[in-house]
């Protein structure tokens, strides 16, 4: 059952878009109505998410913004699964003509090379959708800018039936899922440790600068929706909260990382490699600080990072500046070096441009890129589908955000998968890496509730 504030809204938001329908004139260009609108809402829209929607559905809060937004429905939608998904995504992208206000939201994988199997095998490598109806809420206030696009050749009537059907399938609580993704087991420490040995090796052996390693972690699911999402907001507003439903799977992330991010055609990327957890206290916590900022390690790991980011973005933007020096971007849970780079796009060039030249970066993946991806394929034992891919949204003027899906968790109801990952460079320890990647487990943990930690299912 509805709570009586959701089935407030709802009811609002079917009556609002009924009467700004009938004030709209008879045609639009485009051959849709794209319907604007405003309603009043005191709570945050994180608290209308359901798990068990049956419409596709994004909530989104980037940590630079100050609006969260809910999208609810297809308009239209992009689905890619070649190996050149990105690129076919660009193409398709670049043709959208979103209504002003609209943005396109999605989210693409980390190899187009690998098949989709186990729990991925629901999803294609790259998945776009504009929202038929779209919610944005600035913080600190009631009220909640309303899109709705609006079928053809509709009345009044048709108009109240189509959003009320939509909310409906959103709202669903009675919901009983298919036949759940296939977890392998999850990687046990002594695993974990010969895989960081031969990763040592090959670097020792001059094949590999750099590698990531990630694992896996299983839960249950014990949180609503709406309460995973506030426990993210409320400890992790440092980084972009992000929920992505498509066919029966949620994707969820707490992302600190900005793969690219284009504004009137400036362009920044963070570069983020190079962890260290936070402190207990406040001396704890600087002398953890000092300790990354001057561990030679940590150092040559992110600079391999900085130089492969502006390397790579010279065939997309111009006039692109740096900090010599890296500087700390600190975390609910971990703190990382952190430098940012920016520029200006080059003729021609789009967010999704950048986003082709830059992933997989080396924070993700290492150093040479391909053979750190052919180490990760033969060793890691499976497949991390949209785990350290990408997610995000972009509009009609070509503005738009994609982050790192970090600090994720791929999600079928009550069961989910969570990620973590850590940069293997000489010097690296398998204890110490494992201890990383306990820091970087912890928003999914928190935000799932309960678990037992090796389930499969």
């Amino acid at each position: 059952m509805l709570t009586s504030a959701k089935e407030t809204v709802w009811e609002h938001l079917v009556d609002a878009i009924a009467q700004a329908y009938t004030r709209m004139p008879p045609a639009e260009e485009q051959g849709f109505h794209c319907i604007r609108t405003t309603i009043k809402f005191q709570e945050p829209l994180a608290s209308l998410t359901n798990w068990h929607t049956l419409e596709p559905a994004v909530y989104s809060l980037p940590h630079n913004a100050d609006a969260e937004t809910l999208g609810i429905g297809v308009y239209k939608q992009i689905l890619e699964s070649e190996e050149d998904a990105l690129e076919r995504s660009r193409t398709r992208l670049s043709e959208l003509a979103l209504p002003k206000g609209v943005r396109c939201y999605g989210a693409f994988a980390f190899d187009f090379t690998e098949p989709a199997f186990g729990m991925w095998s629901a999803w294609p490598k790259a998945i776009w959708f504009v929202p038929k109806l779209t919610l944005r809420k600035q913080l600190g206030t009631d009220a909640v800018e309303v899109f709705y696009i609006a079928s053809p050749a509709l009345d009044e009537h048709d108009v109240r039936t189509e959003v009320a059907d939509l909310l409906d399938a959103f709202a669903a609580s009675e919901h009983e899922p298919g036949a759940h993704p296939v977890f392998a087991a999850a990687l046990e420490n002594t695993a974990w440790a010969d895989k960081v040995e031969r990763a040592l090796r090959e670097i020792a052996a001059g094949k590999l600068s750099k590698v990531v390693l990630a694992r896996r972690a299983f839960a249950s699911v014990n949180r609503p929706l709406p309460e995973a999402l506030q426990q993210l907001l409320s400890t992790y507003r440092d980084s972009h909260i992000f929920a992505m439903k498509w066919q029966d799977r949620w994707l969820l992330a707490a992302s600190p990382e900005e793969l690219v991010r284009v504004e009137e055609r400036t362009l920044s990327v963070d570069c983020l490699a190079g962890s260290a957890r936070r402190g207990r206290d406040k001396e704890e916590d600087r002398n953890l600080c000092l300790q990354l900022q001057t561990s030679a390690k940590n150092r040559a790991e992110h600079e391999a990072v900085v130089h492969s980011v502006t390397h790579r973005l010279a065939s997309v933007a111009e006039q692109l500046t740096w900090p010599k020096e890296p500087g700390i971007r600190q975390l609910t849970n971990v703190q990382h070096l952190y430098t940012k780079v920016e520029g200006q796009l080059r003729e021609g060039c789009s967010l999704l441009d950048a986003a082709i030249s830059l992933h997989p970066t080396p924070a993700v993946a290492g150093v040479p890129d391909a053979a750190a991806i052919s180490f990760i394929k033969a060793h890691e034992g499976w497949p991390r589908g949209y785990y350290t891919g990408g997610f995000g949204w972009m509009d009609g003027d070509g503005n738009g955000q994609i982050n790192v899906s970090l600090r994720s968790a791929f999600i079928h109801y009550p069961h989910a998968c969570m990620f973590a990952g850590c940069g293997i460079v000489a010097g690296s320890d398998a204890a110490t890496e494992w201890e990383e990647s306990e820091w970087k487990l912890a928003p999914m943990r928190t935000a799932l509730g309960d678990f037992r930690e090796g389930d499969a299912t």
